[in-house]
């Protein structure tokens, strides 16, 4: 037997062994899939960033020049003249001031002559004085911008890379971006320059970075950092390091010809995984703006113009080779750990056969003990079918008052020669009230302080022999000649009441004392159970109706409330208003501030609308973070002004401190429908509101959308 045993354990060794590695494997492809779809999706998120930075310099950008145009049309048309006066010059200092991402905005009038520049230092803007503006018109610059139309945009390169000898510390690396001046008639007036600041690329860049694993950074064509760089002292990779250029060509030379020949991918060499896309800011600029971006800046640059720019994240191979040894140990350390206790165990199991031999002896033995006891259990078996026939009828019962004869019948039957009296505690008068009683009913009060009993002030039954009547309680009309029995009636909540049984005689031995206090410990249970579940049977619907975490009310409750009043509405020709909202961008707020965090504003909001809606609305939670309320006898109208009301309130009113840290910016979309503007069909109502918020949350969050009218009749 032992053999056959140990060649069992072995095989299954080696199958669990087999299946260890097998889910090692899928763990090991699992988790690298995971890391390349989230590295993919942060090098789309910095893609994102960098285009919405280029968006707002150009809006920038062709904002100063309506306004420069409309100021110096006013100036010609008031003095005759073409010049920008000291107000418009304090105009564009605020608004350098404002931006702080600009280093210079220069105004250049047709003969390249520097009529404005607005320089920031140290975060802060100046108006430099006439005396030091240059010209420009000799620059190729000046002379590529002069060819642009109204409405278009010349880019020029990010300089990195100034002369060797010019390198004594931090420089401010810039884009330059510059449209044309157009006066009354169409008459070209100059050009207009903004600076923007290379720092400000790369920290709003960084910025971004939420949730890779390695590097991320952004490089040009010529393999030089833009952001991203690792060593300490080399700002953005133009200074000369290590007695020359030191660029991510160099750092990764396996990889950086493929990056810089395919616009996007990922792949992965001896030196990590690389996650990669192309990025144009030429194309971006054609993009908004329909012209050709810098494609006149003039050659001889190391930063040529048209070049694009690569995002690329890289998780180092050490990393992923840390990644696979904790898998490795924490499988196959599971694994030998299985298998010592398994050893263990199969030991133990030889030996405890043994000793199931002798234990069947002493079955034999038991066997004709458990005889004896079968009388016993036949009796218990009696008792207990009717305590479960009790129980029955008392959960069909609607109120504790139908309980008490239902408990009277069946205690007679339990407890045959006794008296018992039941009482239940009463709110008002602080104490206990006789509810039922089987027996003599002189025996027992009808109503007693909870003092007077040493059950009640004990907490637990008390047993009182007929030896101990000097500490026998105090709710009985007159003292009982032997020893009784007191039973508090705990259940959740606390304790409910007192249930008094005192035998009609003399109660011998403690074995039968023990025998009626173990029957009737069963029946006190049971009674005050179900006490306890009819009193909180109202409680329990009004959680079933309710959201436990915002005390709203659910989905559920919401249909049914909805056709209930759109039923009503229809009988009195009266309105009903939906409106269906939901948090903006709350999924970055869960993954910036955590989910608690987000529990916390869901429970706050909840708090606001029960403070802040009628008491006839019905605020409901539709689903994680959309919120219906229904408004009877609201119009489209109203129950749009009640909309536009809940989104300010939200926005400025709900300031949540969280861990010690201000959670501010919380808003909402908004869409509203109406009965019987829009129909009657609930179903339908909730579908064009939820339309409705999809079109506000498109068109840019925080805002409110009705549905339309003609929404009706297409649905």
């Amino acid at each position: 037997m032992g053999f056959f045993f140990w060649l069992i354990f072995l095989g299954s060794g080696l199958v669990f062994a087999l299946a260890c590695f097998l889910f090692y494997q899928q763990e090991l492809d699992s988790w690298e899939r995971d890391l390349k779809a989230r590295e993919s999706a942060q090098v789309g998120l910095q893609g994102q960033a960098l285009t919405g930075e280029i968006r707002m310099v150009v809006a920038d950008l062709l904002f100063l020049v309506d306004q420069f145009g409309e100021h110096m049309a006013q100036r010609a048309a008031i003095k005759g003249g073409s010049g920008l006066d000291a107000y418009f010059a304090e105009e564009v200092l605020l608004f350098a001031e404002k931006r702080r991402r600009y280093g210079q905005i220069r105004f250049l009038d047709n003969s390249g002559m520097e009529t404005m520049r607005v320089n920031l230092a140290q975060e802060h803007a100046y108006l430099v004085p006439r005396d030091e503006l240059s010209v420009q018109g000799a620059t190729n610059f000046f002379q590529a911008a002069q060819k642009l139309e109204p409405g278009e945009v010349f880019v020029s390169s990010f300089d990195l890379y100034p002369p060797p000898e010019r390198v004594k510390g931090a420089d401010k690396p810039v884009i330059s971006f510059a449209s044309p001046l157009f006066g009354v008639g169409e008459k070209r007036r100059g050009i207009l320059v903004l600076n923007f600041l290379g720092a400000v690329l790369a920290e709003n860049f960084q910025r971004t970075v939420i949730n890779a694993s390695g590097r991320v950074m952004l490089v040009n064509n010529a393999g030089y950092w833009l952001s991203g760089m690792e060593q300490e002292g080399r700002n953005f990779g133009f200074m000369y390091a290590r007695g020359g250029d030191w660029t991510f060509g160099r750092e990764y030379n396996a990889a950086w010809s493929r990056i810089l020949q395919e616009p996007a991918g990922q792949f992965q060499t001896e030196q990590g995984l690389f996650t990669f896309m192309t990025f144009s800011p030429d194309a971006e600029v054609l993009r908004l703006t329909g012209q050709l971006g810098n494609a006149l800046e003039p050659p001889g640059r190391r930063d040529q113009a048209g070049e694009n720019w690569k995002v690329v994240s890289f998780v180092p191979g050490h990393l992923l080779l840390e990644r696979k040894s904790s898998l490795q140990q924490r499988i196959f350390g599971s694994y030998a750990a299985v298998m010592v206790f398994a050893f263990l165990g199969c030991g133990y199991s030889l030996h405890a056969t043994q000793a199931l031999r002798s234990q069947r002896r002493e079955l034999r033995a038991m066997k004709n003990r458990c005889g004896q006891a079968v009388q016993i259990l036949e009796q218990q078996n009696i008792e207990s079918g009717l305590v479960r026939r009790m129980t029955d009828f008392l959960l069909t019962c609607k109120t504790v008052d139908e309980c008490w004869p239902v408990i009277v019948q069946y205690a007679k039957q339990l407890f045959p020669d006794t008296h018992g009296g039941l009482y239940l505690f009463h709110e008002l008068d602080h104490g206990l009230a006789k509810k039922a009683e089987w027996g003599e009913a002189a025996l027992f009060k009808d109503f007693f302080e909870e003092d007077e009993c040493w059950a009640l002030r004990r907490g637990k039954i008390y047993v009182s022999a007929e030896d101990e009547q000097k500490l026998a309680c105090s709710h009985f009309s007159s003292p009982p000649g032997h020893g009784y029995f007191c039973f508090p009636l705990i259940a959740p909540g606390g304790c409910r009441g007192l249930l008094t049984i005192l035998p009609a005689g003399v109660l011998v031995g403690k074995e039968n004392r023990a025998v009626l206090r173990t029957l009737a410990q069963g029946f006190v249970e049971e009674i005050a159970l179900v006490l306890a579940n009819i009193s909180l049977r109202a409680q329990v619907h009004d959680q079933a109706i309710r959201d436990h975490l915002t005390a709203l009310y659910n989905r559920h409750y919401m249909v049914e409330s909805l056709d209930r009043e759109l039923a009503r509405a229809a009988r009195q020709e009266s309105s009903v208003g939906l409106i269906m909202f939901d948090l903006d961008n709350f999924k970055q707020f869960n993954e910036l501030h955590g989910h608690d965090a987000g529990d916390r504003v869901l429970m706050e909001l909840g708090k606001l609308l029960l403070l802040q809606t009628r008491k006839e609305d019905i605020a409901c939670r539709f689903s994680g973070k959309k919120f219906m309320l229904i408004l009877p006898g609201s119009n489209l109208e109203h129950t749009s002004m009640r909309a536009e009301m809940l989104r300010e309130m939200v926005e400025n009113n709900l300031k949540i401190s969280y861990h010690g840290k201000r959670l501010s910016g919380i808003t909402i979309s908004l869409g509203v429908s109406g009965c019987p503007e829009h129909g009657r069909d609930g179903s339908f109502l909730v579908s064009i509101a939820d339309q409705a918020l999809c079109e506000a949350k498109a068109a840019g969050h925080n805002r409110l959308q009705v549905a339309a009218v003609s929404a009706a009749t297409s649905g």
